[in-house]
């Protein structure tokens, strides 16, 4: 949102109002700082529902201040890795521009891995809109209690149902965004507890949810990580 002529997160809501925080300008200083002190992180920072008409320069003016221009292309990627200097940022780009253009670089590009951009320094993936980089899960129909959530989001995350059905390696989607608080739960505390408590087993818990065809012949986890 724009307030006062400063671009701040917020949150649009019929029933609420709207509720402003900080300017993302702070943000992106506070996300800065705290990748300057952990170098074997990296940040994925995304919009979703921009308001006020905020035009694509202006989300990105706060990011160009701290990590200069974005890189985009594989030419791009690669006089990064050449020339290292100071925190650089890349645009995740969406599937459906992937599909047009070779020389974007996306999370199937042989260079996208975590070691390779610590080692350019290109320490931010940012993205304009998250709606077409994702694989989204929300589900209004199959969401209305704890209980049906978990069983949804453990159909979505296996491919039955959902943008990832099929092969993964056929699969447009590299990575998924997982909505664990619909617009039925969102202002109900004691149901979102109980949805953790079901998706976020302690490790001290029974193990449920078999992991098949791993290499040690018989993994299993405890819930979603």
């Amino acid at each position: 949102c724009r307030m006062g002529g400063v671009m701040v997160n917020c949150h649009k809501s019929s029933f609420f109002g709207t509720a402003h925080g900080r300017s993302i300008l702070d943000s992106v200083s506070a996300i800065h700082s705290w990748l300057l002190t952990n170098p074997r992180e990296v940040v994925f920072f995304s919009y979703e529902n921009v308001h006020d008409g905020l035009s694509i320069g202006e989300r990105l003016a706060p990011f160009t201040q701290f990590f200069g221009d974005l890189i985009e292309t594989k030419t791009g990627f690669a006089a990064a890795e050449a020339n290292i200097k100071g925190l650089r940022m890349l645009r995740w780009p969406g599937v459906k521009e992937v599909e047009t253009s070779a020389d974007l670089v996306n999370m199937s590009s042989p260079d996208m891995t975590l070691r390779n951009l610590i080692k350019a320094n290109i320490r931010l993936l940012l993205s304009f809109n998250h709606r077409d980089i994702f694989a989204n899960s929300y589900s209004a129909s199959s969401q209305t209690s704890p209980q049906a959530m978990v069983t949804h989001l453990g159909s979505f995350a296996q491919g039955i149902s959902g943008p990832l059905t099929g092969p993964s390696t056929k699969n447009s989607f590299k990575a998924a965004l997982l909505h664990t608080g619909p617009t039925s739960l969102e202002c109900k505390n004691k149901s979102a507890k109980l949805v953790n408590a079901l998706l976020f087993p302690p490790d001290s818990s029974s193990i449920r949810l078999p992991v098949q065809s791993q290499t040690c012949s018989g993994c299993e986890c405890h819930g979603y990580r």
